[in-house]
């Protein structure tokens, strides 16, 4: 990118000037997309040249990754760098369990913005099912609409340091879950939390209610256990 664009804008290479996000949708600072408002947006840089990077080929390593359909990794934009994707995972639709009621899975049945908290978990973890995918991820940020508690929304970028300093993540505590399921494998978050508060309305894909501190935390921590390798 070529301008250094504030909250709820962005630019392309080449752009002279900021373009406003539309309604329902955020940008972060110094971004070249807008995301849905009840999405969780992701950057994800990999290894592999823009001249012979295969879209395709990326949407459905991650959608076999994290057992979702193609369609729903939302590519809205990628850029040099090595190759830098910026991308929303959609959630699956109930017609999706009927069709592979034959092989249910905890992972198919999670969220959009689960699947994407998951993928950071791994990549944070170095966990070994990543080794799956034809490239490798070097940098993976993720970003939120959050709603202030005085009301009003911000785009933040989730799990970041608050300084430049402050280089040494922060773990929260671990939640348990008991289960007899052998794919809930005990996980550790390694980043630091951040204060989330629920969204207006009742759209299917937004966070839960009463999004505070605490209970993000918890789901993430949830989550955690999804992950296939132990320890």
């Amino acid at each position: 990118m070529c301008l250094d664009c504030p909250i709820n804008t962005y630019s392309l290479s080449g752009d002279v000037m900021c373009t406003r996000c539309p309604a329902t949708y955020y940008s972060p600072q110094r971004n070249a997309v807008c995301y849905p408002s009840d999405y969780i947006g992701s950057k994800i840089r990999i290894t592999g040249d823009i001249v012979t990077f295969d879209p395709w080929q990326f949407r459905r390593s991650l959608a076999l990754l994290l057992d979702t359909e193609p369609s729903y990794i939302q590519l809205l934009h990628y850029a040099a760098g090595s190759v830098i994707n910026y991308v929303y995972i959609r959630d699956p639709l109930d017609s999706d369990y009927d069709t592979f009621a034959d092989k249910p899975t905890n992972i198919r049945s999670l969220p959009g913005n689960e699947k994407t908290l998951l993928l950071y978990q791994w990549f944070i973890t170095e966990d070994p099912i990543l080794d799956t995918l034809p490239f490798k991820i070097l940098d993976l940020e993720l970003y939120y609409d959050q709603v202030l508690p005085g009301g009003g929304l911000e785009p933040i970028q989730l799990f970041a340091a608050q300084e430049e300093q402050d280089v040494n993540p922060i773990i929260p505590t671990r939640v348990v879950v008991e289960s007899n399921d052998p794919y809930l494998v005990p996980a550790q978050f390694y980043h630091r939390t951040v204060e989330i508060y629920a969204k207006p309305g009742n759209s299917a894909h937004s966070l839960a209610p009463s999004m505070s501190l605490l209970l993000f935390t918890i789901v993430l921590a949830f989550i955690g256990v999804l992950g296939f390798g132990a320890l």
